[in-house]
């Protein structure tokens, strides 16, 4: 049956058309290049279709991760049930029934709600049962077996390198050496991202290992493509797998490894991944860009051609083997050393996938990129810089099998960009430095570059130096900035423009040009512009009187993770837009969706037009739903394996992660009203304690390793919009930090879409709307924000204890307890004091006492029996703009404008 006869089977009453009738295709296509082959003494592709399948990934296939990056698909093929339609004999069925009955049962018992299930994608992973002799000799009947390993990871924790984890259990450990001892041939497959790969030289007779990580819906298809031969493995590692774990670089401080969950020192700096290994001499497993095929390939660089504007590889790939296949051509460049300015010993700076190569067939492929994008970031100089000397261009299959084509060599130093200092890390890092590097003799041939013909782009006053308020002719407006001592973080002036007032004034209008969006924001109520900057949850009504001359109605769309305010539909014409999670799936309830590859499994595809087809297929879905914005693609990083949502995110490299991203933003974007949301900006390399952590480093790790590839999504891909991350970047919250959204990415990238937060993110919202966070999601309580705004004092209860608030999100799942503080902050280093009185006979609340205990509040027994309950703290005031809450409504505006939400109010406007 096929996916889409399998969804009318399961959904009857499907809205809209049928999204996506080539993603089955599609799927199977990501999965099948996303495969990786690490190792194969020749027994691949198998011929036998009788086989011994054994191991809990074999009937529990991971699919996608926990948590955002979960999905719930109509059809899911596990390993088991792909071999047998494929054709297969399985000769362990005892086994696989057994632990089929066992998970079943584990599943069946576990206490959890059904929405949490669903949503979460949470599944009890019960440990492997024993593989019993009288099992092994039953399945003795095929000569061949398969063990998968299957591991799952999510949101909120990070791996361990423990047993069971980022090790095998000892059972695994037990259960594969009696296969690879009672089989003639034995396979491996790793449904699971990096983990130790010792095992597989310490067991005698593993003779083939598939690297499947999580696939998607067609996994079991996938692989069973791949054992077989009907696909020719071409995919690629993204990320270095080190010989154990305590090889990689941060291997010692990452997370919880050193007992500090809250301060994340990146002291690796820039030496991540290959760039480490290859810099400190230490060998890998395997290494970065490394995968085999069924066939052989010849690889010869035609020419180089260089001028100051752009560099273009031209190679020619051959298949000399016996089977059709695709290669990879990378293209890595090592840059002159100096001792002020260190590099990594050669960095990816180009690739290309070949089309499908018969035997004999070959290919010339043309890889370029731009000049500058050779130059390193100067910390001193704050600035872009091409230091003079040689510049190796490196052409291979993988980060340690490459040939110099060419040697670029420049005259003199070029400073290609001027940057201003930003994000300064709080403290001083102890920075790892590489030894010596020296580059090896060539006679490769020499192209020159001449400094002077290279132009240098300013961008040190990039960033916005004061907050404007627009005020409506005829109205009064008293700026808070000059009579409040209290100042937000990147403390702006703020300048007040008078605009025309346009009291009647609609969105169509704005649309249609006969107001300007400065003028429409400023005939706005307060009350308005907060709840167009706050996504719902659980909202407060605020009424309007009806400004519209047409009828409009607020768009309705299955469930999903987050919308914006639906309450000015009618009386402003503002549309109500839907945003649904997320990097492998568009996730909606109770209707049907693709469970896609996730992102590492993608970017081992090493296929940009296989990334814009995918986005093409999210966004056929998003159409077909109703939905403006997907939450993807995951972008950060890969610092560490241990990082729990690695998965969602595609490499070590950050030059391959912006290309994948920037295919697939395209796609996505292809489709008119839908938008990504690149996550988590930035430096969400860490799980536990996600919400407090500041990941540490430096301005150079930042801007080179951990900002670049959302910059080239951002440069070549226009984004509609950016979610910031949960993490503290070297200490603030990356959504409180001006001079990381306004500054680098509005200011010195150009981008013109809207910020928003992560879901109930740990940040101060009023720091959020100040940075130019433009959404709070998935939605709070305006008071958060207008306490800011008016300076509210704080409310007690009769017996001293601060007045509560029950604060309701996500339809009435999830329930908060708030205090009533206003805009004061209760701390025990605070200099202003706030009191209250609790009459005589009313006893002191209990609340009152957790204050008391951390040195915050005082009680004084005054003569008439009465108390005087002193709190200590900072009596903040006003201390946010209204022209800080109108720049970001005005953002949220322009993306409602070119949302599909927008599409649709306009097309049924009456």
């Amino acid at each position: 049956m096929s996916f889409v006869d399998e969804w009318i089977k399961r959904w009857p009453g499907n809205i809209g058309p049928l999204p996506g009738e080539n993603e089955e295709a599609v799927c199977l296509q990501g999965a099948e290049e996303g495969m990786v082959l690490l190792k194969n003494d020749g027994i691949l592709p198998l011929s036998d279709k009788k086989l011994a399948l054994f191991g809990a990934g074999a009937v529990d296939t991971i699919i996608g991760g926990i948590g955002s990056g979960s999905t719930e698909p109509p059809l899911k093929i596990n390993v088991e049930k792909g071999l047998k339609e494929s054709g297969c004999e399985l000769t362990s069925e005892r086994w696989l029934q057994k632990f089929a009955a066992a998970s079943k049962k584990a599943n069946d018992e576990l206490d959890i709600d059904d929405f949490t299930r669903l949503w979460c994608g949470i599944t009890v992973l019960i440990d492997e049962p024993e593989i019993t002799e009288e099992e092994i000799v039953e399945a003795k009947a095929a000569k061949t077996a398969v063990y998968v390993i299957r591991r799952n990871t999510g949101e909120g924790y990070d791996r361990k390198n423990e047993k069971g984890d980022f090790l095998l259990s000892d059972m695994e450990y037990e259960n594969l050496s009696k296969i690879a001892e009672g089989f003639e041939h034995t396979v491996v497959v790793l449904n699971t991202s990096v983990m130790d790969p010792r095992f597989i030289e310490e067991i005698p007779g593993i003779d083939a290992v598939i690297l499947m990580n999580l696939p998607g819906m067609m996994a079991g298809k996938a692989l069973s493509d791949i054992l077989f031969g009907k696909a020719n493995p071409s995919g690629r590692l993204t990320d270095t797998w080190a010989r154990r774990y305590e090889d990689y670089p941060a291997s010692a401080i990452f997370s919880t490894s050193d007992g500090i969950t809250d301060e994340e020192d990146y002291l690796e700096d820039i030496y991540v991944g290959y760039r480490y290994f290859d810099s400190f001499n230490v060998t890998p497993h395997w290494c970065f860009g490394y995968g085999l095929s069924y066939t052989e390939f010849s690889m010869e660089t035609e020419n180089v051609n260089a001028d100051e504007q752009k560099v273009t590889v031209a190679v020619r790939v051959k298949n000399t083997g016996n089977r059709s296949g695709k290669e990879v051509v990378q293209v890595y460049v090592s840059a002159p050393q100096s001792e002020r300015l260190p590099k990594p010993y050669q960095e990816l700076r180009g690739f290309v996938k070949t089309k499908k190569l018969n035997p004999g067939e070959e290919e010339i492929v043309q890889i370029s990129f731009q000049t500058v994008s050779l130059a390193s970031f100067d910390t001193e100089r704050s600035s872009y810089v091409l230091e003079k000397g040689q510049y190796l261009i490196r052409v291979g299959k993988n980060s340690r099998e490459t040939e110099i084509a060419a040697v670029l060599s420049l005259d003199d130093e070029v400073i290609t960009e001027k940057l201003g200092k930003k994000v300064q890390c709080p403290k001083e890092l102890n920075l790892y430095k590489a030894p010596a590097i020296t580059y090896e003799q060539t006679d490769a041939p020499v192209l020159m570059l001449n400094a002077s013909k290279f132009h240098a782009e300013d961008h040190t006053a990039a960033g916005t130096e004061c907050t404007v308020t627009y005020i409506p002719e005829g109205a009064e407006y008293e700026p808070y900035v000059e009579k409040n001592p209290y100042r937000l973080k990147y403390e702006t002036k703020e300048k007040v423009e008078t605009v025309r007032n346009v009291p009647d004034a609609t969105f169509p209008d704005v649309a249609e040009g006969k107001v300007t969006m400065e003028e429409f924001v400023a005939s706005l109520d307060q009350g308005v512009l907060l709840r167009l900057v706050t996504g719902v949850s659980h909202e407060t009504p605020y009424p309007v009187p009806s400004r519209m001359k047409k009828k409009a109605e607020p768009l309705k769309a299955i469930p999903s993770s987050g919308r914006t305010t639906a309450q000015y539909v009618e009386t402003l014409g503002i549309p109500n837009s839907y945003l649904a999670d997320g990097p492998a799936g568009v996730r909606v309830i109770g209707k049907p969706t693709a469970a896609w590859a996730v992102g590492t499994v993608l970017a081992q595809t090493w296929n940009t037009e296989l990334m814009e087809k995918t986005g093409d297929g999210f966004g056929t879905e998003m159409e077909a739903y109703h939905q403006s914005v997907i939450l993807g693609p995951g972008m950060n990083i890969h610092r560490d394996p241990m990082g729990g949502r690695s998965f969602e995110y595609y490499t070590e490299d950050p030059f391959l992660n912006g290309k994948m991203a920037a295919a697939f933003t395209k796609g996505v974007q292809s489709h008119e009203g839908c938008m990504v949301a690149l996550k988590h900006f930035a430096c969400n390399s860490q799980e536990t304690d996600r919400g407090f952590s500041s990941s540490n480093l430096s301005e150079r790790a930042l801007r080179e390793i951990y900002l670049k590839g959302f910059e080239i999504v951002v440069k070549e891909a226009n984004p509609g919009t950016i979610m910031t991350s949960y993490n503290k970047v070297n200490g603030v919250h990356s959504s409180e930090n001006r001079e990381l959204l306004e500054d680098i990415v509005r200011g010195e990238w150009g981008f013109q879409g809207m910020f928003m937060t992560d879901w109930h993110s740990e940040s101060y919202k009023p720091a959020d709307i100040h940075a130019g966070n433009d959404i709070i999601m998935g939605g709070i309580q305006v008071e958060a924000i207008e306490e800011a705004l008016e300076g509210w004092e704080p409310e007690f209860e009769t017996d001293g204890s601060v007045k509560q608030r029950t604060v309701i999100s996500y339809d009435g799942i999830k329930q908060d307890i708030v205090e009533e503080w206003g805009s004061f902050l209760p701390c025990a280093e605070g200099a202003d004091i706030c009191r209250t009185t609790v009459l005589a006979g009313t006893e002191v609340g209990e609340e009152v006492q957790k204050y008391i205990d951390s040195g915050i509040a005082s009680v004084r027994e005054n003569p008439d029996g009465s108390k005087k309950i002193s709190y200590k703290g900072i009596r903040r005031g006003r201390h946010l703009a209204l022209g800080d809450l109108q720049r970001c409504a005005m953002h949220v505006l322009r993306y409602l404008l070119k949302s599909s939400a927008w599409k649709e109010m306009k097309k049924n406007m009456k």
